[in-house]
């Protein structure tokens, strides 16, 4: 190939080098903490793996050491167990945890470049290992594994171009988490009466939840021991399916025979289907004809209540209802207790359907966000596997 060499990587530019993690940088290990060093309140935070995805538990220090085991803002990190690779530290001077490097970068690689370059290969470490995700890497592995390594001029231009894809995802990321904060305030305000939509000045009343529906039925399990039961084309719900929600597919399928055999019930698309076990409270409307199994129930309303409405009123108090769950183990919530729930609501059909129209509105805004970022998350990916092989190239300002 004109232009490139081949190399223990591959084929790359031929002004492009192959160097270790340890000839471009300096991995400089953090504080094995005894358990009785880490303190409720101190001097330092406690930089542990844990912090670098969440800030739920932080432990503190007084211990003064050497500057090479404190964090700073801006510095590169790099997790190498559990949770794994590299981070940038944008917090205060923190003392960091024995389970992750600071990255030093020597002259010859841009610090930029370098959280990509190992961001990038974080992929491949994970791809070579065994026995799922809680696994580590050494020191001396990453410092032996090798990079291709382009002019520091063009390092800096790729660094560019993948900062760009990042500041992307952010603003998206940033624009969706306001987006849901948006549609929580709103339904906070709309399903209780305190903001009314233009138009609508009817009054509103108190009902219990089994005022409500002219149905509500339960689901079962075909006996697993008959194959003929499964591998149907009737999709049949679970909880599993209501907490990781799709509304186009279920994990797991009965046939006729299984659906007539046993105690389940098929129910239509787009009807109100509840959990009352576990996920105690979460409600979901299929897009498909769904069977279900005995941990789910499917509402029925009267033709005087919105199904939007009642959908986005589960939605609002799942946390009330789940308190109503019994069981020290696995919560489970009985009928009754569910159909005694209280719940405010307009009188007037037309307004309880504008409301489940505004917040559905709001729900396609958030799809199409994440839809959005999903695609951009997915071109950086490629141009990553482009620019950081050599395989597509940076025009670079020779001055």
């Amino acid at each position: 190939m004109k232009g490139y060499k081949h190399t223990e990587l591959g084929w790359i530019p031929e002004e492009w080098r192959i160097k270790t993690i340890g000839e471009v940088s300096l991995l400089i290990n953090g504080r094995a903490f005894k358990q009785e060093e880490l303190l409720d309140r101190g001097k330092y935070l406690v930089l542990r793996v844990g912090n670098l995805n969440t800030t739920s538990k932080w432990y503190y220090s007084n211990l003064e050491l050497e500057d090479v085991k404190y964090v700073f803002k801006g510095d590169l990190m790099y997790a190498w167990s559990a949770s794994f690779g590299p981070r940038f530290w944008t917090g205060e001077k923190t003392i960091f945890h024995y389970h992750i490097w600071k990255v030093v970068p020597n002259d010859n690689v841009e610090k930029g470049f370098l959280f990509y370059l190992l961001d990038f290969d974080k992929e491949n470490i994970i791809n070579s290992k065994q026995g799922g995700t809680m696994f580590h890497i050494t020191k001396g592995d990453m410092e032996s594994r090798y990079v291709a390594l382009p002019p520091k001029s063009e390092q800096k231009y790729i660094s560019l171009v993948l900062k760009t894809w990042d500041h992307a995802i952010s603003t998206l990321t940033q624009l969706i988490s306001a987006k849901q904060q948006l549609k929580k305030g709103l339904m906070q305000q709309l399903l209780t009466g305190k903001k009314r939509l233009p138009g609508f000045e009817g009054e509103w009343e108190k009902k219990n939840l089994g005022e409500l529906f002219i149905r509500i039925i339960g689901g079962g399990t075909p006996a697993k021991d008959r194959k003929e039961f499964w591998g149907g084309d009737i999709p049949w719900a679970t909880v599993k399916d209501i907490s990781n929600f799709n509304p186009n597919a279920t994990q797991e399928y009965i046939s006729e025979l299984g659906l007539k055999n046993s105690s389940t019930n098929k129910v239509p698309a787009n009807t109100l289907i509840i959990s009352t076990r576990m996920a105690v409270g979460k409600c979901v409307m299929f897009d498909m004809d769904v069977a279900i199994n005995q941990d789910l129930k499917a509402l029925f309303p009267d033709n005087n209540y919105s199904k939007l409405f009642l959908y986005y009123y589960f939605e609002h108090s799942i946390d009330k209802i789940n308190l109503l769950g019994n069981g020290s183990t696995v919560k489970g919530l009985v009928l009754n207790d569910l159909k005694g729930i209280q719940i405010f609501l307009p009188t007037e059909y037309e307004e309880q359907e504008a409301i489940g129209n505004f917040l559905q509105l709001l729900d396609y805004e958030v799809k199409f966000l994440f839809e959005c970022l999903s695609k951009i998350k997915t071109q950086k990916s490629a141009l990553m596997q482009q620019l950081l092989t050599g395989k597509k190239r940076v025009k670079v300002d020779p001055d």
